[in-house]
């Protein structure tokens, strides 16, 4: 009578072959489940810090409701942990084993070219947040430059409103002599331009209008108002009302 030896290797390609377990589907479940695990407690982890708003400001995601923000980073995340462990399951499989037969080679390759895949998808995944802090860094710079442009705009038209030009005069004596005044043209295309950036951006049309304000309050103690005639009748008034005239024109411009 014979009996027959059984191997330790037998055995093991027994169980790996057992009919009906596909060990694949399970490494790939328990995979997809610790990803949604660390996806999970990341996300619980960054709203009970009170990071969400300090990221979505980041990545200049402000005005993106924050449900679709969170739905976003979340698969992000989950994507980040899957390609992660890709790798770290496919590299160590590809380093523990020789390189097959000739016939198994294609095989063998398809790994390496997994491999190179998950990487390659693995640095875009990362790189997508640092694109978007970029873009958001870029867009602030233009912000600003736009806004220093706008300042200097401003700026150049309130330095023209208090321009003066050198002119000639004949005394009485009839001699000429040279004398400084209010450059009055000019300064009314200072506020023709004043108003023209109010139009452009209403928002700082109160900082121009106290501006101008101002102009006119400084000019008034030069130019006193003229006083009404005293115990003058309506149609006497209305009569001298009409008659008025403004004293300069960058003053009405102003008002």
């Amino acid at each position: 009578m014979t009996g027959k030896v059984i191997t330790a290797e037998a055995v093991t390609q027994t169980v790996n072959h057992a009919p009906g377990i596909n060990w694949s589907a399970i490494l790939i479940f328990f995979v997809i489940i610790f990803a949604l695990v660390v996806t999970l407690l990341t996300i619980s982890w960054l709203w009970e810090k009170g990071h969400f708003e300090h990221l979505k400001n980041s990545l200049g995601a402000k005005e993106l409701p924050g449900s679709l923000f969170t739905l976003a980073v979340g698969l992000w995340l989950l994507l980040f942990v899957l390609l992660v462990l890709g790798i770290i399951v496919a590299i160590p499989n590809a380093a523990l084993h020789e390189p097959p037969a000739k016939d198994n080679l294609w095989n063998w390759r398809f790994l390496l070219v997994t491999i190179t895949a998950l990487t390659a998808t693995l640095g875009g995944v990362l790189a997508f947040p640092i694109t978007l802090y970029r873009l958001r860094l870029r867009r602030q710079q233009a912000e600003i430059a736009d806004e220093a442009l706008f300042n200097d705009k401003v700026k150049a038209a309130a330095d023209d409103l208090h321009a003066r030009r050198q002119v000639t005069k004949i005394d009485e004596d009839g001699k000429p002599y040279d004398c400084w005044e209010d450059d009055v043209v000019r300064r009314n295309a200072a506020i023709d331009r004043l108003e023209g950036l109010a139009r452009e951006r209403p928002e700082i049309a109160p900082r121009i209008a106290r501006l101008l304000s101002t102009y006119v309050r400084e000019l008034s103690k030069e130019y006193p108002p003229q006083q009404p005639p005293e115990n003058a009748s309506p149609k006497e008034l209305r009569k001298w009302e009409k008659g008025l005239k403004p004293c300069r024109s960058d003053m009405e411009n102003a008002a």
